[in-house]
C-alpha cells in the first residue's frame, strides 16, 4: 500500500497547500499519509477535513527539531492532539524565536550588499512557521543564487556568511513534548544526522519509531535500521520527506504494508488515548 508518512506543506517549508497535496496523494494512489510540517500545526484540521472528502486516512503529525551532542536531531510526532494547549503554546514560542533568527539573517545580508524587505519574507511564510528555506526562495527568485542549495551552502548554511544558529530544545523535551499530546515520538532519518553510536541513547530517551523508509536511506541503511527497529520493539514508519515541486515528478511515494499503522493504531489503543477516536 502507498503511505507517505512524511511530508510539508506551505504552512512550513513545503511550497504546496494542502488541498493541492492531497489532489496530487490521491493522484498517486496514497491510501494514508501525514503532513508532519516543522514545528507547527496549522495544517493539521485542514488536512483532515480534505482528507476524509477524498477518502484517504489523514494522520495528525508534527516535526520537531531538537538536538543531540550538537547534532540537529528531527523527532516526528504521529496521532497527536494537535489541540493540545502545552503543545500549542510550545510552538508559539518556536515560531518566535524563528522570527527573530529571520530578522537576524536579514541584517547579516544587509551587512553583505542583499537588501531583503521583511515584509518581502512575510509574503513568502504568510501560512506558517518562517525558516531559512523562505529566505532562500527570495535569493533564488532576485537571481543572487539559483537554488536552495546554493543559497544554503553560500549564505545561510552552517559556517556562512549569514548563518545564525537556531535555539534548539533538547530531544529529551522534544519526545516529552510529543508524549504529552497524545502522541508517538518517532526518530526521523537518523541516515542524515546520526551515527549508529547514538541510537541506543535516543532510544532511553523515549522514541516509539524510527523512520526505516526515506529518500536518503540506501538500501544498506534502510536495512540496518528496519533491523534495530525489530530488535528493539520500535515502530516502522516511512515517509517521502516531500516539499514540493512544481511538477511533481520528484514525488515517489513508498509502498509500505499496512502493518505499521495497525501497529500504531495498537499502540494508541492499549494507551486509552482519547484523541485515537478522531483520528
Amino acid at each position: 500500500m502507498r503511505i507517505d508518512l512524511h511530508m510539508h506543506s506551505n504552512y512550513s517549508d513545503g511550497i504546496l497547500p494542502v488541498k493541492k497535496m492531497i489532489h496530487i496523494l490521491v493522484s498517486f494512489g496514497v491510501k494514508t499519509f501525514s503532513i508532519t510540517d516543522h514545528d507547527t500545526v496549522e495544517a493539521t484540521e485542514e488536512a483532515i477535513n480534505e482528507s476524509k472528502k477524498s477518502g484517504i486516512e489523514c494522520i495528525p503529525g508534527i516535526e520537531i527539531s531538537s538536538e543531540h551532542n550538537n547534532r540537529e536531531i528531527h523527532i516526528l510526532g504521529y496521532y497527536i492532539d494537535y489541540k493540545n494547549k502545552e503543545l500549542i503554546n510550545e510552538l508559539y514560542y518556536f515560531k518566535e524565536k524563528r522570527l527573530s533568527r529571520a530578522d537576524h539573517i536579514l541584517e547579516k545580508l544587509r551587512l553583505k550588499g542583499i537588501d531583503i524587505e521583511r515584509n518581502l519574507l512575510d509574503q513568502y511564510s504568510e501560512n506558517g512557521v518562517l525558516g531559512r528555506p523562505h529566505i532562500a526562495d527570495i535569493l533564488v527568485e532576485k537571481g543572487i543564487v539559483s537554488s536552495r542549495k546554493e543559497a544554503f551552502k553560500k549564505y545561510l548554511g552552517f559556517g556562512s556568511v549569514a548563518y545564525v544558529p537556531r535555539e534548539k530544545v533538547q530531544i529529551e523535551q522534544a519526545i516529552s513534548l510529543i508524549i504529552n499530546a497524545g502522541g508517538i515520538p518517532v526518530l526521523a532519518h537518523p541516515g542524515l544526522s546520526l551515527q549508529h553510536k547514538d541510537l541506543d541513547h535516543i532510544l532511553s530517551a523515549g522514541i516509539l519509531g524510527i523512520e526505516v523508509f526515506h529518500p536518503d536511506h540506501n538500501l544498506t541503511l534502510t536495512d540496518y535500521y528496519y533491523n534495530f527497529a525489530i530488535n528493539n520493539n520500535l515502530l516502522i514508519t516511512g515517509g517521502t520527506d516531500w516539499h514540493g515541486d512544481k511538477h511533481y515528478g520528484l514525488y515517489h511515494p513508498f509502498k509500505i504494508p499496512y502493518e505499521n499503522i495497525l501497529k500504531m493504531k495498537q499502540h494508541k489503543r492499549s494507551n486509552l488515548d482519547p484523541i485515537f477516536q478522531n483520528c
